[in-house]
């Protein structure tokens, strides 16, 4: 199973390779807004075009961690395809192995897929980090 993988330290836009086991691998991207398309056309539609204009796969979904944004549906459309840094990992022992290497990780669902597969992400956890409440 293929797993995007980063680094804390690095950010989530680092082109920096962040372990040497890393490869590039392709990985779907979900544009998520969190307002309804009727929102999305009156209020960003002048300077990003109508909702529908742009991506596939636009649909409503219900909101991902509700902060008190929005208690509609929220929209997401599927965009390009990423490149991003990921790592082969095939069982229990490979993800062990890399807990006993990098010593702190964190194995989350990729926030932007939305289409019902699994993917999910590794983070080797290597400065602070605010979690959200």
């Amino acid at each position: 199973m293929e797993i995007i993988i980063k680094k804390t330290s690095q950010g989530s836009s680092s082109e920096e390779k962040p372990c040497k086991e890393a490869i590039k691998i392709i990985v779907p991207y979900w544009n998520i807004r969190t307002c309804n398309e009727k929102y999305f056309n009156e209020h960003f539609a002048n300077s990003e075009g109508l909702w529908r204009s742009n991506g596939k796969n636009h649909k409503n979904i219900k909101p991902i961690n509700n902060n008190g944004l929005s208690k509609d549906n929220w929209i997401a459309r599927q965009e390009e395809d990423r490149r991003v840094w990921g790592i082969e990992v095939n069982s229990l022992k490979d993800l062990l192995n890399l807990v006993d290497k990098y010593k702190s990780i964190i194995i989350e669902e990729y926030q932007f897929n939305v289409s019902g597969k699994n993917i999910y992400t590794l983070e080797i956890y290597d400065g602070y980090i605010e979690w959200p409440k």
